[in-house]
């Protein structure tokens, strides 16, 4: 069971999603995207801590998506919603790509199993779980 701190993490990451979602829908609006922003960091805070987020920002193999996600951030409070998004994009991409095969692995499993059978995403389900060659 979760405990209420986790609750609200979890309510305000998904209020962060909500609000981006819309933020987009309204072709890049710039209150809603700066408020996802908010939300989600706010969600990241209750759920982990802020000294797991700390760890996980300033990982030296996840530095640029960090760099790219803030850049977005701020290119998003200066008025250039698009190109902001776009760098935003890319630093969760970077960010969190590491976390995608796990993520997969467990909507295999649950009910919304057969969206992975799409065929667009099938194809990019299947090159994400084979591809854990080393880079060697």
């Amino acid at each position: 069971m979760l405990d209420e701190s986790k609750t609200v993490g979890l309510l305000l990451f998904f209020l962060g999603i909500v609000t981006g979602s819309i933020g987009v829908f309204l072709l890049f609006d710039k209150f809603f995207l700066c408020f996802s922003n908010l939300f989600f960091f706010l969600g990241l805070y209750y759920l982990v801590g802020i000294a797991k987020i700390v760890k996980f920002f300033m990982n030296r193999k996840k530095i640029a998506g960090c760099v790219s996600f803030l850049f977005g951030f701020l290119l998003i409070i200066l008025s250039k919603t698009f190109i902001g998004f776009l760098f935003q994009s890319y630093g969760i991409y970077k960010l969190f790509f590491s976390f995608l095969p796990n993520i997969i692995d467990f909507v295999k499993y649950s009910p919304l199993s057969f969206l992975l059978e799409i065929p667009g995403i099938k194809q990019l389900v299947d090159y994400i779980v084979n591809n854990k060659r080393l880079p060697i």
